[in-house]
């Protein structure tokens, strides 16, 4: 079993690999993947069976790239796989570079969702430069390159492990229940000792969806919610994102809804979050687990 996570190897998300998919029996291979982007595409492409995105912090929210990549992969129709599960994993930020203490960093490198998880010790260096990295892991290589005393990285325990860089100051996050939730691509659910044993326990979904007429007027919004809540189907969370690409009408949103059932499993709930799309303009169940 080929696993596509966000690498290099030591990132959150291969965290959330390992976590999911256990090697236990050395049937599962790792393969890091340059960005997110690069994790549906290979998903596409079949270079891998299935794919860890990160979906959704705790503390920072939205991981906008990959609901972007959602919008543009489902919606504009590419998309030959599914969400077939979902993997939380406690996130714990160290400060690491070669630094003897946090006196006299300059330069912070980290990926872009990390700088609203670690306010407080951002502030404490006075307002460091802040360099975007691809992943947590990939900011440790770069100072790990640089080996300079003014420039540390903000990443897990286990990306400085890998990488051998000293850990100046840990843990580092501003809210120690820092979580992120991470979404499991696929063609097809797996098998049944995986933590989501198939299809027919699922009780969790989620659709994209753009009301008939003006995608952002509050009717259009609350017309949709109720086609769900009027099939038994609860709305765990709304995230709208814009609808281009010349899809529908070109304007307005389209958005990502977390569904979920107390009752209905399986087929029953994937069947009632299809009735619901079919009476919602735009409207694609992108995955059911």
């Amino acid at each position: 079993m080929r696993v596509g996570y966000l690498g290099p190897a030591g990132t959150y998300s291969y965290q959330a690999a390992v976590q999911h998919f256990p090697n236990a029996n050395g049937e599962v291979e790792y393969l890091p993947q340059k960005s997110i982007g690069a994790c549906f595409q290979s998903m596409n492409d079949g270079s891998v069976d299935y794919a860890i995105v990160p979906f959704e912090n705790s503390t920072n929210g939205q991981v906008i790239f990959t609901f972007d990549l959602i919008v543009d992969w489902f919606v504009g129709g590419k998309a030959n796989f599914q969400v077939v599960g979902e993997e939380y994993v406690a996130i714990h930020h160290a400060l690491v570079g070669y630094a003897a203490s946090i006196n006299g960093i300059k330069e912070v490198h980290s990926h872009p969702q990390v700088w609203g998880q670690c306010r407080n010790i951002l502030a404490k260096l006075e307002s460091p430069i802040q360099v975007d990295e691809s992943s947590t892991a990939a900011a440790v290589l770069a100072v790990s390159k640089l080996r300079s005393l003014s420039v540390a990285a903000l990443a897990p325990l286990s990306a400085a492990h890998v990488h051998n860089v000293p850990i100046i100051q840990s843990p580092v996050e501003d809210d120690p229940s820092n979580t992120t939730r991470f979404l499991v691509l696929g063609r097809q659910h797996y098998s049944a000792d995986r933590k989501i044993a198939d299809r027919k326990i699922a009780d969790k979904g989620m659709l994209l969806l753009a009301p008939h007429g003006d995608p952002s007027a509050p009717a259009g919004v609350a017309r949709a919610m109720a086609e769900l809540a009027a099939r038994g189907v609860g709305v765990a969370g709304v995230t709208s994102r814009p609808l281009g690409n010349g899809v529908g009408n070109g304007v307005g949103k389209v958005f990502v809804v977390d569904c979920f059932d107390e009752e209905a499993r399986g087929e029953e709930f994937a069947g009632r979050i299809a009735e619901a799309a079919q009476q919602i303009g735009i409207a694609i169940v992108a995955g059911v687990y």
